[in-house]
């Protein structure tokens, strides 16, 4: 097995390549309501929620049986689920978290262990040790683990970690995955459950189609990615995917465009700090970042920070940065008592400038007055892939004031 693999290098997310919704299909459900990812109590409690570790692709041609706990030689116990397939089968990473380790011996051959924010533990054993096309046991890198997967690199849920094989005592088996998950303190949990239901869930996206959306699950992966920046989160897909079976398309996007949600709060930041709607590329950016992490008030002072920002505003004393955010977020004066209580708080280095302004985009009174405008820019982004103009906004502002937002949606965006 060799010690040293590749280079780490950068991993984005592989954002699906979007159709313009401007069709007179519309959008057509398949299945009134999604099945097969219910559990009873007993099985949620040993239930992990993961990202199919191998890819969709090849799930036709992959299988296993609940075989957890079966007697194995020397008196061991099976700890994991067999996925059998074939050679070369990429495999996926169940969950956000780190490479923990990547190792080689007898038993389990080539393996990989990644580890989660909650420290449960995600295995991968009999990875490849074969060139591609044949059972040479040259066991090269390249055709083990993905460009970049080495100890120590974070991945991402759903990226490609390995490839399946039969290394270790796989080797006059059956190239598979064995996949295992354990809880922190090492104690292995019956895999079998949570692949059942990422398995359930790839096929019940796959039975929603709607109008140029060539599979349901892009719609989905669209959706997330543009108004929380998860696309390969599991709960949250679930929870898209029933509503749209249950609700509708226009009443779940509805749902997502909502003044709470990530990309509302972006666009408010937007117009509190440069006094414009989002550009697209910005948009996407920061929805994602604050995903993965960053607070809006982090987001509120690079903001701040920027070269556009100094350009445009430069630095203001405490006073006037106070009265100048009343104004252009809730367009009126500072009450005096409002004006003392931030001023005393800056001063005295209780909160920054960021906080603020994060404290003021995310008021209820700020969500209400922008409420529609997060609406047109939401489904800008989602639809046509582009900012909204500013008499897009106003347009679809004044209508919105008159008309519901399936009527608005149907009728501007042909949905």
């Amino acid at each position: 097995m060799p010690t040293k693999f590749e280079a780490s290098q950068p991993h984005c997310n592989r954002r699906w390549s979007r159709r313009l919704l401007r069709s007179a299909l519309g959008f057509v459900l398949l299945v009134p309501l999604l099945s097969g990812i219910a559990l009873t109590s007993a099985e949620a409690s040993s239930t992990r929620p993961i990202v199919l570790p191998i890819e969709s692709e090849a799930l036709d041609n992959v299988s296993w049986t609940d075989t957890f706990g079966a007697g194995r030689s020397g008196g061991r116990r099976h700890r994991g689920v067999d996925m059998l397939g074939q050679r070369m089968v990429p495999l996926l990473a169940a969950v956000d978290g780190v490479v923990a380790r990547i190792g080689n011996n007898r038993l389990s051959g080539n393996h990989l262990r990644i580890e989660d924010s909650d420290g449960w533990t995600y295995h991968y054993i009999h990875i490849n040790n074969d060139s591609p096309g044949t059972d040479d046991g040259r066991n090269l890198p390249e055709h083990a683990f993905a460009p970049g997967i080495e100890p120590g690199v974070l991945v991402e849920a759903g990226q490609t970690i390995a490839y399946m094989g039969d290394s270790g005592n796989a080797e006059w088996v059956a190239p598979m995955l064995h996949f295992e998950i354990r809880r922190p303190d090492g104690t292995a949990i019956n895999p079998t459950a949570s692949v059942d239901a990422a398995k359930a869930r790839i096929k019940n996206e796959s039975l929603i189609r709607s109008g140029p959306y060539p599979s349901g699950s892009e719609l989905i992966t669209d959706i997330l990615t543009t108004f929380r920046g998860t696309p390969n989160n599991p709960e949250a897909r679930s929870e898209v995917a029933s509503r749209i079976a249950t609700e509708g398309i226009v009443a779940s996007i509805e749902h997502e465009v909502r003044p709470d949600s990530r990309l509302a709060s972006i666009n408010r930041l937007y117009s509190a700090v440069f006094r414009r709607p989002p550009d697209y590329n910005g948009l996407k950016y920061w929805t994602e970042t604050g995903a993965n992490g960053l607070t809006v008030a982090q987001i509120a002072d690079f903001f701040l920070q920027s070269s556009e920002y100094e350009q445009e505003i430069g630095s203001q004393p405490f006073t006037e940065f106070i009265e100048d955010l009343y104004q252009q977020v809730f367009g009126r004066p500072a009450d005096p008592d409002g004006s003392a209580y931030w001023l005393d708080l800056l001063e005295n280095q209780a909160v920054s400038r960021g906080d603020i302004v994060a404290l003021f985009a995310d008021s209820t009174e700020f969500q209400n007055l922008t409420r529609h405008r997060s609406e047109i820019v939401g489904l800008t982004a989602l639809l046509e892939d582009r900012q909204a103009t500013q008499d897009e906004i106003e347009s679809w502002t004044l209508q919105r004031q008159n008309h519901t937002f399936d009527v608005m949606a149907k009728t501007t965006f042909g949905l």
